[in-house]
């Protein structure tokens, strides 16, 4: 009788001890997200100042002709970037003439426009590219999903999304006076980027303007995603600059 009691006894520390493995295994194995939401940025206004003399030309000349002028970079510049910038640059040409202004070549138009030629330029304007970068933001701040009035909670530290800048100047090539400044920006996550947050501290981005996120940081976005920020800034100066020749008309 003792013996068999044992064996119950026995049998019964195993299954609670077979049990205990099992909870265990299930906890382990559940997945630790216990927040989901979404990094947001304000966007960053940009600076376009465009004076009265160019605004009325604008209005005059609505198929003006413009030439850019780029950053000379031809001593520290590598090949790939070099290639990049081409077509960077061809891309601001693009945009231009599917706008309906007038582009003339940048090689043609410096062999033509010497200071002792009498020659009248062939272009209006020039548009110069003064700069063009990429933009960390940085946020601890986290909107979760279930907040109703996209009130923010702060995490226990910062991440960061890549954005973009991009500077032009306009100078009018009969007056050399400069006649436009612009800053833009491209600020990311302005709907939003969703994110889960771990129990291990791992930020993982769901969906959103950047595609790989890691435990120290987010690394930077592709060539790719570089030449589309930088197409949506032209796209705005442009679209800007013919905004402004159509109107009282």
């Amino acid at each position: 009788m003792k013996t068999i009691l044992r064996k119950k006894r026995a049998l019964h520390v195993l299954y609670l001890f077979i049990g205990m493995v099992v909870f265990t295994s299930c906890v382990t194995n559940r997945p630790p997200i216990y927040l989901y939401g979404k990094f947001k940025f304000a966007q960053k206004p940009d600076e376009i100042n465009l004076k009265p003399a160019l605004i009325s030309f604008l209005k005059a000349h609505p198929q003006c002709a413009f030439v850019l002028r780029v950053p000379d970079k031809k001593n520290s510049i590598v090949e790939e970037e070099r290639y990049s910038n081409r077509t960077l640059y061809f891309a601001i040409e693009k945009i231009l003439l599917e706008r309906n202004f007038n582009v003339i070549d940048r090689s043609l138009f410096e062999k033509q426009y010497t200071v002792d030629s009498l020659r009248h330029p062939s272009a209006d304007f020039i548009l110069e590219l003064i700069d063009n970068r990429l933009v960390n933001y940085y946020t601890n701040k986290v909107i979760p999903d279930e907040s109703r009035n996209d009130n923010e909670i702060t995490l226990q530290k910062y991440f960061y999304f890549v954005g973009a800048q991009a500077i032009f100047k306009i100078t009018n090539v009969h007056t050399a006076e400069v006649v436009g400044t612009c800053v833009l920006n491209y600020t990311p996550c302005t709907r939003g980027c969703k994110m889960k947050d771990t129990l291990n501290g791992i930020i993982e981005e769901v969906s959103g303007d950047s595609k790989t996120r890691k435990k120290l940081g987010y690394e930077s976005t592709d060539i790719d995603d570089n030449y589309e920020m930088f197409i949506e800034l032209i796209t705005r100066l442009v679209n800007e600059l013919r905004l402004q020749s159509q109107k009282d008309q």
